[in-house]
């Protein structure tokens, strides 16, 4: 290999490097690449742990660190209880009670929340019970609608006995905040064995505790009673009135599903006064009110006369249609009464029936309305005429309401 010298070129001196490569004038370095936190980082996991410390852990705590009553009063006394093991609490918001056990049976009732039912027959027919309700009524329910855990019905395991008076109400996981256990209706009675800042802890089904506010809730002894207020009538229709324009369900006891007879036993209910589910036994509650009648024109004598053939005829018709029957003094009627009417398919049984409200209409499901209305009973002649019984729930009241 041979090299060849090129014109002009030869040694030269070496130049420095820094004018190529001057970094170190402008401070440039070299460095290992920073891996720590950014300074937001630090701060935000200490929110989230104080978020998680007021809405999950001190709830969470503050269940745990409740007292539980559970088999003493606290001061060493055995609680006594009133439920042995032939009973259940109905675990739905709302349950049913069928003739037969079959969920395509007629419905024979309803049953709320946490209500206690005896079992009558230990053998499950095709995933049914045979079952009692304290008012006497017998049918068949879901076994998958009852819970085996009776504490949530002993109010010796609780302070309190609450009762909700809206239409429903939201029982939570926890105090503050937390998942909805279940949505429960009015008129469910429940036990609190804790109350504070406005928050009941309640017991449930299936041994579970929920939280409440005491919004739309009444709250009383465990022991106690609901006592009637003095204008009871009045707060009677205001109870019955939040289920106007609820859809009519034969034997409906909630807002999901409402009849008359089960609007009068649930403002009964949250006011106080104990009535049975069936129209039938309610034609028997209350005191019974004398019915008066508006008196017909009189026939003048021709007429009498013409007519004295047909007259000792036991008939409802004559050549020129229906005889008039005699309408009813509407004026007789007082708020909260229960007015029971029957049919032409059914004399002297109740079939229907309306609630009187304050401004003098009846509450009622009218047979050609799906949901429950108001109506003025001067615009159903038809109806009243068939009217059959009145009772009055609230007698001494009988001089205040107007």
């Amino acid at each position: 290999m041979s090299f060849k010298k090129k014109k002009g070129q030869g040694f030269r001196p070496p130049k420095k490097i820094e004018e190529y490569w001057n970094l170190y004038k402008k401070d440039i370095y070299v460095e290992k690449p920073d891996r720590r936190m950014p300074p937001w980082f630090a701060p935000l996991i200490v929110f989230l742990l104080i978020v998680a410390l007021i809405f999950w852990a001190a709830p969470m705590a503050l269940s745990r660190l409740q007292i539980d009553i559970g088999k003493d009063d606290g001061e060493g006394n055995t609680v006594e209880y009133l439920y042995d093991d032939s009973f259940r609490a109905v675990r739905q918001p709302v349950a049913d009670i069928f003739v037969q056990p079959d969920i395509k049976s007629r419905r024979l009732a309803q049953a709320l929340y946490n209500e206690p039912v005896q079992l009558q027959n230990e053998n499950l027919t095709w995933g049914f019970n045979q079952v009692r309700l304290p008012d006497g009524t017998s049918g068949y329910m879901l076994s998958s609608d009852l819970s085996a855990d009776k504490d949530s019905l002993e109010p010796g395991l609780g302070f309190f006995k609450v009762i909700v008076v809206q239409s429903a109400k939201r029982i939570m996981s926890h105090a503050r905040s937390g998942t909805m256990l279940v949505e429960v209706m009015m008129g469910t009675e429940l036990i609190a064995d804790y109350r504070g800042d406005g928050i009941l802890r309640l017991r449930l089904p299936d041994g579970q505790f929920g939280w409440a506010s005491e919004n739309g809730m009444m709250v009383i002894d465990a022991e106690q009673d609901i006592e009637i207020a003095p204008d009871g009538a009045r707060y009677f229709c205001s109870s019955a009135m939040t289920f106007h324009s609820v859809t009519v369900l034969a034997k409906g006891q909630s807002r999901s599903g409402i009849s008359t007879e089960g609007i009068a036993r649930i403002a009964g209910i949250v006011n106080g006064i104990a009535l049975p589910r069936s129209m039938k036994e309610q034609m028997s509650s209350g005191q019974p009110v004398p019915l008066e009648y508006e008196s017909l024109p009189t026939q003048n004598e021709d007429e009498t006369d013409d007519n004295t053939e047909s007259s000792d005829t036991d008939t409802e018709e004559t050549a020129e249609g229906p005889v008039q029957k005699t309408p009813l003094k509407l004026d007789i009627l007082q708020p909260a009464d229960l007015v029971f009417a029957d049919d032409a398919a059914n004399p002297g049984e109740p079939v229907s029936m309306a609630i009187v409200m304050e401004n003098g209409q009846f509450l009622m499901a009218r047979p050609d309305r799906q949901s429950i209305q108001l109506v003025d009973p001067l615009q159903m002649p038809g109806w009243t005429e068939r009217i059959i019984a009145v009772r009055r729930l609230y007698p001494e009241q009988e001089k205040v309401v107007q």
